[in-house]
């Protein structure tokens, strides 16, 4: 995972964002190995 080799920023695209189930754990997680993680809707199609 980028964030345990020391990423500082991550940026997640998902269809749903922010709302995707399991973000806000997700979030939270990669904060406590030291890295910010911004999510974002995008559809990628």
């Amino acid at each position: 995972m980028a964030a345990e080799h020391g990423a500082k920023h991550l940026l997640l695209l998902s269809r749903r964002g922010e709302d995707a189930p399991g973000a806000t754990e997700l979030t939270a997680e990669l904060a406590a190995l030291g890295t910010k993680a911004t999510i974002t809707a995008c559809d990628t199609a």
